[in-house]
This record gives structure tokens, C-alpha cells and sequence, in this order.
């Protein structure tokens, strides 16, 4: 170990709680936003959520007296559903949230710099250790518990400040391309949208003729390869969130300038559709089953077949003719 490092329990730098309990006779239409999972697992995905449930003013009034609410900087840890997803809460921010769905992480020890935890967490050694630590077979769990148990190396605190400030920086970086990509993209469905007018009573084509769909690609068994999961297709933009590398069994196959639709409910409602722009020529990938792959046929550009994807009358009649 490094001079100055130490093995520390995340459960003696800081308390790991929850929340007091809301029954579902207090749920509210209006009031404060009350959070399950799958809020703040939207939240650290996407960054807002379209809240359903609330509380009264009152009781989010009493609670914050009486135990506390999220602070600017706390990190709230999914328990259930998809386990392990961590959201750092921001100065905006105003709710209260499910006992039981989520662990709220506070009251930080001056030994650790709370984004610090938050990078580790999300890294693949923080992964992995939440992974070991579940409860249950069939229906695995985070606990209070276990994540007080977990052990992480902890640097001098003036190292965990600079690994920090480059993380962050990266993540600008990413978030500043991502909108860039966002904006790119609404020009070229505006110029599609305007060609798409203009040719609207030129001689039709069906679509087999420019789009070539689920094209075989040879994977063998066992090789280890990039694979993206569903939930790493955007709702919005062109760009994949995130991949790993594992050893092919099963699924959709897929090489570079092909494009991602999702086949199943509520996904493909929801947008979910990616350009593959991040593989190397020649590269070979799999993914979900659940998603189909279009490549575009000679003579036709890549770019093309991704705007037909995205397209609305498109998608209304992918939606309406799902078995």
C-alpha cells in the first residue's frame, strides 16, 4: 500500500441511514417530491425525473426537524431494483424518500472527500464490492449493513481532493460534448424533416431496400467482446452511455455505423435508440436481445438509417405493430 494510504469500513467515515417511514396513506398528488429506486436511479442517469409521488409540506416540515433531510453533497445509494446506483445530491434538490429502496449516505468524517467516495463507488472496484455484498437469490438486496462493511483504500485527503477535481473536470467535459451532440442532432432532424417534406410524393421504397436488419455477424462462444446493455441506449441523442467487455453467449450482433432500436415496452416508447460510433473498424460487438440492428445497404449512408430510426411516423408504426 502507497505511504499515507489506509483500509478503512465506509461505515466509520461517515453515517449510512435511511429514512424515517411514509406510509402510502401519506402519499400525496402534490406537496415534496417523495423518491423510490427508480427516481434517483433516473436522476443519476438523466438528471431529472418526472415525479409521481409526494408529500405534504407539513410532514416533510416535521421530518426535517425531527431527522434530517438530503443535504447539498450526500449520496443516495438504490437498495433495490437496480442495485447500486448513487446519486449526489445537489443544492436544488428538495425531497424525501422511500426506507426500505434507498441508503443516504451524510455526515461525512474529515478524512473523505464526499465526491471522492462518490467516483469510487461508481468505479469498477466499488462495483464489484457492492456486488459481493448483496443479500437474496432471487430478489437481491443492498442492506444498511453491508455497506457499512465494505472496506476501500483511502488516500491522504489532499490526493482524494486532485483524483477528484480530474474526475469532475472529465465529467464536464463529457456532459459539454454530449450537449453538443443533442444540439448537432436536432439540426440534422430539422434538415430531415425539411428533405423528408420535399420528397414526400417522390416514388416510395420500401424499407428492406435501404436498411439491411438483424445483418449475421460470426462471434465465437466465449470470446470476449464489447457488449452493451439496454439500459446503456439514450432516450434522447445518439451516443451509447457505456459498455463492458465479456465473453459472447447470446444476443443482438452489431459493428460500427450500425444503429440500436429497442423492440420491447416501454423502450422503444421511450426513444431508446443509439448510433455505434465508438468501435474500431472491424470491430465486432454484442448486446441485448431485445434490440434490433440496422445497417445500411451499399450505396446508402450509415447516418441516413440512424435519422429513419429517430424519425417519428417511423417509430409510431414500429410502437403499433409490437406483438
Amino acid at each position: 500500500m502507497k505511504k499515507g494510504w489506509e483500509v478503512k469500513k465506509l461505515g466509520e467515515l461517515f453515517d449510512i441511514t435511511s429514512s424515517k417511514r411514509v406510509f402510502e396513506s401519506d402519499w400525496k398528488k402534490s406537496g415534496v417530491p417523495f423518491y423510490r429506486a427508480r427516481e434517483i436511479v433516473r436522476l443519476a442517469k438523466d438528471g431529472f425525473v418526472d415525479n409521481e409521488l409526494f408529500i405534504s409540506e407539513e410532514m416533510y416540515k416535521q421530518y426535517s426537524e425531527k431527522y434530517g433531510i438530503p443535504q447539498e453533497g450526500d449520496i443516495m445509494v438504490t437498495g433495490v431494483g437496480t442495485l447500486g446506483i448513487c446519486y449526489v445530491v445537489q443544492k436544488k434538490d428538495r425531497f424525501y424518500f422511500k426506507d426500505g429502496n434507498l441508503t443516504w449516505i451524510r455526515k461525512y468524517k474529515n478524512r473523505i472527500d464526499p465526491k471522492f467516495l462518490f467516483y469510487w463507488l461508481i468505479s469498477p472496484e466499488g462495483k464489484e464490492k457492492i456486488h459481493n455484498n448483496l443479500i437474496g437469490s432471487t430478489q437481491q438486496a443492498l442492506t444498511i449493513q453491508a455497506l457499512k462493511s465494505i472496506s476501500i483504500h483511502l488516500p491522504p485527503l489532499p490526493t482524494q481532493r486532485r483524483i477528484t477535481a480530474i474526475l469532475t473536470a472529465l465529467d464536464d467535459k463529457i456532459e459539454l460534448n454530449r450537449r453538443m451532440n443533442e444540439t448537432l442532432e436536432g439540426i440534422a432532424q430539422a434538415l430531415w424533416e425539411e428533405w423528408f417534406g420535399r420528397l414526400a410524393s417522390s416514388e416510395l421504397t420500401e424499407l428492406g431496400e435501404v436498411v439491411e436488419f438483424n445483418p449475421r455477424i460470426s462471434i465465437a462462444q466465449g470470446e470476449a467482446v464489447v457488449y452493451v446493455e439496454m439500459k446503456d441506449l439514450p432516450q434522447i441523442g445518439m451516443c451509447i452511455s457505456g459498455f463492458a467487455y465479456k465473453p459472447f453467449t447470446s444476443g443482438s450482433k452489431f459493428q460500427s455505423y450500425d444503429t440500436l432500436l429497442a423492440r420491447i415496452t416501454p423502450c422503444l416508447e421511450n426513444g431508446k435508440t443509439a448510433f455505434v460510433n465508438f468501435l474500431k473498424s472491424g470491430e465486432k460487438a454484442f448486446g441485448s436481445t431485445e434490440f434490433i440492428v440496422m445497417r445500411a445497404k451499399k450505396g446508402v449512408s450509415p447516418y441516413f438509417v440512424y435519422l429513419i430510426a429517430r424519425e417519428e411516423n417511423f417509430r409510431q408504426f414500429a410502437t403499433n405493430s409490437m406483438a
